[in-house]
């Protein structure tokens, strides 16, 4: 077969494989949760999969007549399979629900029997996928001379294949066609891959005669102390390189966060250029290795120890260079620039992306074809063995570097400390090698030396991480490199905010504040008798201590992903009225997804309150037509779901979220807080706004405390804030938000910055969206959903708020807010 053509093929099985694992994690993560355990324990699985595949094939390789034959059978079994489990994921769903059912009050049973179920149902197909490198090698490889050159060409192609990948199923793949038809899509390539393979290696064999005098003197060479040493020397290296690479990809994107968040689109794009890397370095290592005069040893120990100083050099980058003010105005400014478009954000995620970085990992790419080269050279002797040992063991590697880096290097150490940790992996082992080599070792120790001094006094600067709006000049009182994500709570002025991965989430500044307690208060105005409550995000806590202000409340369940969260919402507590010593509140740790999936409990009102804006890539979780149909699962016949939206979020994505909360429940009312907040609550059954209701819940004296900072006070400011109740244009929903086709994940970022083309923005604009709604409703339909009010005084009211929101889109429009409002 001819060799280009198949370097095509295998780009392409390069770009399948990765986005099986980006379409798997997510069809798992519905039924594992989105904890950081359960991305885990997916990957994990996919890896081993990787592992065995290359371990298993490296037993019979060299019995195998036709290798491209195999290769080509073992394409068409991933594209089948993938077909298969797509199919039968509704069983897996129910499987999961029963390990749940069964084992979760066992803890670490539970967690094992998680990652052991996912592990045998993607095994197949992965261990196909892990035994495809070997295969080609073993085929291409006639002679020791073009070793080097087939394990590069090919590792370079299928990893530029994968980060391809990355960017198509993250750009177009998931977006236009879902996760279950991009399944179908990536299974079909395999397919045709498979197909053309099969017919162009009929009948062929494995040109690998030339080796056959390599392979009997290799079976004669005796096993000395010295070939022992250098066996166990490469493997060492094989595994310990793996390990470090999968935890600096798992560190630098946790702290690229801070700089570039955490959208769908700036995980694809880091991703990428982490893959592209690797292909570009394993390219350039094709070019190394066709000098075989080179010293290897000399060359791979240096390009371990390049790898160390650039990791620390990372820690300066992250933490003092990102933020002078040349990086901030050239990089960062741009991203928020509104009149840079979204595709401008892209180009500086990827140049950021590419600063910190592309260098090291172009230097992991060119030292996996140097180690599989000198375990070739120097022990194996067999191609396609060689590539399959140091495949594994790699990846193994891998596994565990991606375990302790996220389980226990992060959480325990934090970002600078870990890599610090992992660097001295890579310094470890290229210093082995350059002393093994004996050749430069003075000049090479001294100019290491004095590079590694330098590197290290730079990463001495910086003490934290910072998001846009936070100042070095913050007094930071609480910082945690969790699992999960980055804590903060700092002062700034007389205010006390929380950020997480550098993004304001909460805060007793008057705008946050506010959001805070009308989410909570808003739904007792609709609602009597409140007795359970669930509250969907701790935060500060000032949320769930404004509904345990409500006397009715009996229990509150208030889940929390992010574990650092607890003891930063602690320095909350002269705010939240300590709900720590609230035997109310039942403060959890848990995914709020496989919380909702798997717990038997009903609710009488579900307070959804998650981060929501154009950089997290959580928008789908949160807002999807899956997430409230388990949202209403769980509450009461005549339960209320309540959840925020900044008034800025897209006019299309704020349309998308309407049409696929109204699709989810039969009403839903819309209120709308000057200048800042929408709240939408939703239910089964009618909710009505009672005069006397209200005048009740206003009696309670805190809470009546709580909302008059805010010119809360009666039941006139509650209906001055209603908007209508919404109905489906035509009584149909065409845009639905779901897991498998996360319209708003993808819109969101590209819709954020077309505000300004429109007059007054997406405040404006949204306002008006409102008010239409709003004035699409007669008098007698607006009464229907009142009670204890009189025509007479409804009709002022309604007249009144209307004027007030039309004087509100004025100025958002001219910014004169006497002539707006007069």
């Amino acid at each position: 077969m001819n060799k280009k053509l198949f370097a095509l093929l295998f780009f392409f099985s390069g770009l399948c494989g990765l986005m099986y694992q980006i379409l798997w994690t997510r069809m798992f993560s519905f039924v594992l949760g989105n904890t950081y355990l359960s991305i885990s324990t997916i990957v994990a699985s996919f890896m081993f999969g990787l592992f065995f595949g290359a371990w298993l094939i490296g037993k019979v390789i060299a019995k195998i007549k036709n290798p491209l034959r195999w290769y080509a059978y073992l394409e068409g079994l991933i594209g089948c399979y993938a077909i298969i489990l797509l199919i039968s994921f509704s069983g897996v769903d129910v499987w999961f629900e029963h390990l749940y059912k069964w084992l979760s009050p066992l803890g670490p049973i539970h967690g094992l029997s998680r990652f052991l179920s996912t592990l045998l149902l993607i095994l197949v197909p992965t261990s196909a996928m892990g035994a495809t490198l070997p295969l080609a090698v073993q085929y291409f490889t006639r002679g020791k001379k073009i070793f080097g050159d087939n394990i590069s060409l090919f590792y370079a192609v299928n990893t530029i294949g994968g980060a391809m990948g990355a960017l198509w199923a993250g750009f177009y793949l998931i977006e236009h066609l879902g996760i279950r038809h991009s399944v179908i899509f990536t299974a079909a390539i395999n397919l045709l891959i498979g197909i053309v393979v099969l017919i162009t290696s009929h009948n062929e064999t494995s040109p690998i005669k030339d080796v056959e005098p390599a392979l009997k003197k290799a079976k004669k060479t005796k096993i000395t102390p010295a070939f022992q040493e250098w066996k166990s020397l490469y493997l060492l290296a094989a595994g310990l390189a793996g390990f470090a690479a999968l935890s600096y990809e798992i560190i630098w994107t946790r702290a690229l966060k801070f700089l570039i968040h955490n959208s769908t689109y700036s995980f694809s794009v880091m991703l990428f250029v982490f893959l592209l890397g690797i292909g570009i370095g394993s390219h350039i290592a094709r070019k190394l290795l066709a000098h075989k005069e080179r010293d290897l040893h000399y060359l791979y120990g240096v390009l371990q120890v390049g790898l160390a100083i650039y990791a620390i050099f990372t820690i300066y980058l992250m933490y003092s260079f990102a933020y002078s003010d040349f990086f901030q105005l050239t990089f960062v400014d741009i991203i928020y620039d509104f009149s840079y478009s979204w595709v401008w954000g892209i180009v500086i995620y990827t140049l950021i992306c590419c600063i910190m970085f592309l260098l090291p990992t172009i230097l992991m790419g060119i030292l996996f074809p140097v180690i599989n080269e000198l375990y070739f050279e120097h022990v194996e002797k067999r191609a396609g063995t060689t590539v399959s040992t140091i495949y594994a063991i790699n990846t193994i590697g891998s596994i565990l570097g991606s375990v302790v880096a996220g389980f226990f290097l992060l959480p325990v150490l934090g970002i600078k400390t870990s890599l610090l940790l992992i660097s001295s992996i890579n310094l470890f082992l290229g210093i082995i090698f350059i002393v093994k080599a004996s050749h430069r070792l003075q000049p090479t120790m001294v100019t290491g030396g004095l590079l590694l001094v330098v590197v290290f006094s730079l990463s001495l600067n910086g003490k934290y991480l910072y998001g846009r709006k936070e100042s070095k000049l913050e007094r930071v009182l609480f910082y945690k490199e969790g699992l999960m994500a980055t804590v903060k709570v700092f002062q700034q002025n007389d205010f006390l905010s929380m950020s997480i991965d550098g993004n304001k989430i909460a805060s007793t500044e008057r705008t946050l504040f506010r959001k805070e307690k009308l989410i909570a208060h808003l739904p007792f105005f609709v609602k009597p008798d409140i007795k359970n409550v669930l509250v969907v995000g701790l935060a500060s806590g000032i949320s769930t201590g404004c509904v345990a202000l409500h006397q009715e409340v009996e229990a509150i369940d208030c889940v929390e992903l992010i574990k650092p969260v607890f003891p930063a919402a602690t320095l909350f507590r002269d705010f939240n009225y300590n709900i720590f010593a609230n035997p109310k509140v039942n403060l959890i740790y848990d995914d709020i997804y496989g919380f909702l999936k798997y717990r038997d409990k009903k609710y009488d009102l579900i307070v959804s309150d998650g981060k929501l804006g154009p950089l997290y890539s959580g928008n789908t979780i949160m807002l999807a037509y899956d997430y409230y149909q388990l949202c209403k699962n769980r509450m009461q016949p005549n339960g209320v779901f309540i959840q925020w939206l900044p008034i800025i979020t897209p006019f299309k994505e704020l349309d998308v979220v309407l049409q696929t909360l109204k699709a989810s429940f039969n009403y839903v009312l819309l209120f709308y807080f000057y200048p800042t907040d929408i709240f939408m609550l939703a239910s089964d059954n009618p909710m009505i706004l009672d005069k006397k209701v209200i005048e009740q819940v206003f009696q309670n004296r805190l809470v009546a405390q709580d909302l008059a900072p805010f010119g809360v006070k009666s039941f006139r400011e509650i209906f001055g804030s209603f908007v209508g109740s919404y109905e489906l244009p035509n009584g149909e929903a065409k845009r639905i938000n779901t897991f498998d086709k996360p319209i708003t994940e993808f819109e969101y970022m590209r819709e954020w910055k077309k505000g300004k083309l429109w007059p007054g923005g997406y405040r404006a604009l949204n306002v008006q969206y409102l008010l239409e709604n709003y004035v699409k409703m007669d008098l007698e339909s607006i009464f229907k959903l009142t009670k204890n009010i009189d025509k007479d005084s409804l009709q002022e009211l309604v007249k009144g708020s209307r004027l007030f929101f039309k004087g509100c889109i004025n100025f958002f429009k001219t910014g004169n807010f006497q002539e707006s409002f007069r």
